[in-house]
C-alpha cells in the first residue's frame, strides 16, 4: 500500500493562517483508495498557536515513538507500533507557540465514535533545541490511560533515539525501543531498531535493519528488514519503498 496526502495553507492576513490536511491509503495493485482514512483536518493558526479540528492525533503523545524512532520511512515504522492510538475522529487540539524550545499540545477526542464511548483527553510537552528533541505525553480515556516519553539526538553524521511507554488497561502493555541511524554519505544511510513489547505475561522482541538512498531532494528509496520472535506478527519480512514528496 501507499500513502497519499495533500496540504494547503491560506494567508488570511493579520498573522492568521488557515490550513487543511487530507491523507489516505492507496492500494497500487487494485486501485483502492481511502482518502481521509488517515489525517483529515482543518486548522487556524497565528501568534496564539494553532487550533486543529477533525481527524488527527489528539496530541504528540500518540507520535512520540515516531519522534524517537525515525518511523516515517515510507509506509513502514522502523520499530513498529509503539503508540497508544492513531488519528482520531472528532478531535479538537491546541498547539502552543514555541516558548524557549518548548511546545505544549492539549487535545480531546469525543467518545461517540470510540470503542467504549469514553472521551480521550491528551496532553504532551516537547522540547527541541539544536540536535536534541525530548517529548513526554499522557493520554486518559476512563479506565484506559497511557504514559510515554521519547528522545532523539541527531548529530548529522549519526542519530540515536529512545522511546518507552506504558498503557494501563485490562491488560497492561509496556513498550521500549532503541534506534540508530548512520549517514553513509552520497545520500545513503543505515538504520537499526530494537524493540521489546510486554503484554500481560508475554514478551515480544522485534529487530529492524534498513538502508535508505536519497535519489533527489524529494525522492528516497528505502529497503527494510524486520524480524519478530513470536506473537501474531512473528516471522521475518522485507519491504522496499519509494518515498516521493510533492
Amino acid at each position: 500500500t501507499s500513502r497519499l496526502g495533500f496540504k494547503g495553507t491560506e494567508d488570511l492576513g493579520g498573522g492568521l493562517k488557515a490550513s487543511f490536511t487530507l491523507e489516505g491509503k492507496v492500494v497500487a495493485d487494485t486501485g483502492e483508495t481511502t482518502l481521509g482514512s488517515r489525517e483529515s483536518s482543518v486548522a487556524l493558526s497565528g501568534g496564539f498557536g494553532e487550533i486543529r479540528l477533525g481527524r488527527t492525533d489528539t496530541s504528540l503523545s500518540e507520535g512520540i515513538d515516531t519522534l524517537a524512532h525515525f518511523a516515517n520511512m515510507g509506509n513502514f515504522g522502523l520499530n513498529g507500533a509503539g503508540e497508544y492510538t492513531g488519528d482520531q475522529a472528532n478531535t479538537i487540539k491546541y498547539t502552543s507557540p514555541k516558548m524557549g524550545g518548548v511546545t505544549i499540545q492539549v487535545g480531546q477526542t469525543l467518545g461517540d465514535e470510540r470503542t467504549g464511548g469514553e472521551d480521550l483527553n491528551s496532553i504532551s510537552l516537547a522540547y527541541a533545541a539544536g540536535p536534541l528533541s525530548i517529548a513526554v505525553g499522557f493520554d486518559d480515556a476512563g479506565d484506559d490511560d497511557y504514559q510515554t516519553i521519547g528522545a532523539r539526538y541527531n548529530a548529522g553524521a549519526f542519530a540515536v533515539g529512545f522511546h518507552t511507554g506504558k498503557r494501563d488497561t485490562a491488560t497492561d502493555v509496556e513498550v521500549m525501543g532503541l534506534s540508530a541511524m548512520i549517514n553513509l554519505g552520497s545520500g545513503m544511510a543505515a538504520h537499526v531498531g530494537l524493540r521489546t513489547l510486554e503484554s500481560g505475561t508475554d514478551e515480544f522482541k522485534t529487530t529492524n535493519l534498513g538502508v535508505s538512498k536519497a535519489l533527489s531532494k524529494r525522492t528516497t528509496l528505502v529497503g527494510m528488514y524486520q524480524d519478530t520472535d513470536k506473537g501474531a506478527t512473528a516471522g521475518s519480512f522485507f519491504q522496499a519503498n519509494v518515498v516521493h514528496k510533492f
